[in-house]
Parts: C-alpha cells; sequence; structure tokens
C-alpha cells in the first residue's frame, strides 16, 4: 500500500463485512499504511449504473488515489467501472455501447476478495445492470487485484453454496497478475 496515494476509497456491499469484523481490521490496516479512508457501501448484487455513477462522482470530489474493493464480484465489477468513469470526462455507457471504445485511464484499484469462484478479481470485464435502459451488460476495464486469502474465508455461507455464485468457500483464487496477498501481518504488500 505505501505505492499508493493517501487517499483511499473503500468500497464494499451489505452488512456482512461489519458482522465478520472485516470491516474493522481493513479499516485499522488502512489506518496503519497511513491512509485516509472514504467509505462506500451499499453496493448490492447485480450492481447499478447509478451506484456506479455515485462512487466515480465520490471518486471525483473527494480526490481518491485507490480504490479498494472489498466484497465478491459485484463489489470488484462495480468498482473496476467507478475507476474508470472517475477519469472520464462522458459516460462509460454511451462511449463503449454507442462509440465502441474503451477507457484508457483508470484510478488504481485493488480487492480484497470475500467470496470465491466468482472470477471477477481476475479479469478487465465487469457487468453492470442499467435499470434506465432496462439493460444487463458487460463493461471492458483495467485494475490491479489485492487478494487476502483470510477474507475469502470471510464470505457467508449462503453464498458459497448457491450453484455458479461462489463455488466452495474453501477455494482462493490467486491471479497470476498485478495481484498483492494480504495478511494481518504485512502492511506493505
Amino acid at each position: 500500500m505505501k505505492r499508493v496515494g493517501g487517499r483511499v476509497l473503500l468500497a464494499y456491499g451489505g452488512g456482512s463485512l461489519r458482522r465478520t469484523g472485516l470491516y474493522d481490521k481493513v479499516v485499522d490496516w488502512l489506518h496503519e499504511c497511513g491512509k485516509t479512508v472514504v467509505d462506500f457501501g451499499g453496493i448490492l448484487p447485480n450492481p447499478a449504473y447509478d451506484k456506479v455513477q455515485q462512487g466515480a462522482r465520490l471518486v471525483r470530489d473527494e480526490g481518491i488515489d485507490f480504490i479498494l474493493a472489498v466484497g465478491g464480484g459485484s463489489v470488484i465489477d462495480c468498482c473496476k467501472i467507478i475507476s474508470a468513469q472517475a477519469r472520464l470526462d462522458e459516460d462509460i455507457w454511451e462511449m463503449q455501447y454507442a462509440r465502441h471504445q474503451y477507457p484508457t485511464e483508470f484510478v488504481p484499484t485493488g480487492a480484497v476478495v470475500t467470496t470465491s469462484g466468482t472470477g471477477a478479481e481476475q479479469n478487465n470485464g465487469a457487468v453492470i445492470t442499467h435499470t434506465a435502459k432496462k439493460l444487463k451488460q458487460p463493461q471492458a476495464v483495467g485494475g490491479q487485484h489485492v487478494l487476502g486469502p483470510q477474507a475469502a474465508q470471510t464470505g457467508k455461507h449462503r453464498a458459497a453454496a448457491r450453484p455458479g455464485q461462489g463455488g466452495s468457500r474453501e477455494h482462493v483464487s490467486i491471479t497470476p497478475f498485478n495481484y498483492f496477498v494480504v495478511s494481518p501481518s504485512s502492511q506493505s504488500p
């Protein structure tokens, strides 16, 4: 974390992050690393385009240097698109689907993966739901991934048991590119 700026957007979904104690561990770790944390919770499954826009505005308004997604595939996907939209002067949806162009600049982004099997941490794609257009579409972006094996064990048991939405909770994916392994004893990945 020494290589990223001082202002971190901490993005997550619902209440399980707080119930498991992982939220406090991540915030404490970021503070120990000298980071200012800006909270961005409430990312729902099948993340909405409106939530992406809200996050992108927050990143710009707060001068965020690094986005840290803590959660599963939906949180990670939302943050991937936030990282691109925050650097664009135009609408990312229109850019990709009307003009067939892709973003080239991103706010550095990482993920502490709390559920296994989604694969969101291993690729540059994301699926976002645009409720106004009644579309659920993939979008392509870039990113950097922070993987924490202990965090994957805090995911909801029922999420791990749903076919196609989590797989085995005992499996932790480690991608071979752009990753940090985070443990409670490491302050600098």
